[in-house]
């Protein structure tokens, strides 16, 4: 709920941004309970990314899901680990393999970039 909130921000001038908020244990923070949100630019100079769009489409599909509240990014394991995040990066390039030609059609990507390479 606090990354959505800070949508709002997408559209201030001269520096639209975003807040994502980090809750929970991190390497630097041990302390329970305790979150920090972290600044980021709405899009790039130079490269021109664009992760206020991609922030705001991920939290338009949570909402239409149902999900309004807790993380933005669930997993099962405490603490999270990279394998539960895997599938979701092979979805999202096995769509750009399917629908473009950016990666070749005879390459295997779960066999050539997956985790345990």
């Amino acid at each position: 709920a606090g990354t959505a909130r800070s949508l709002k921000f997408l559209s201030e001038l001269p520096t639209p941004h975003f807040c994502l908020v980090i809750s929970g244990r991190t390497k630097g923070n041990r302390n329970s309970g305790a979150r920090f949100e972290l600044p980021i630019a709405s899009i790039t100079s130079g490269t021109h990314l664009q992760p206020g769009k991609w922030i705001k489409r991920l939290i338009d599909i949570t909402h239409s899901e149902g999900r309004t509240q807790g993380r933005l990014l669930q997993r099962t394991l405490s603490p999270p680990q990279p394998c539960e995040f895997q599938d979701d990066f092979f979805t999202i390039l096995e769509h750009v393999q399917a629908t473009t030609a950016l990666i070749s059609d005879t390459l295997v990507i779960r066999e050539e970039a997956g985790i345990l390479r």
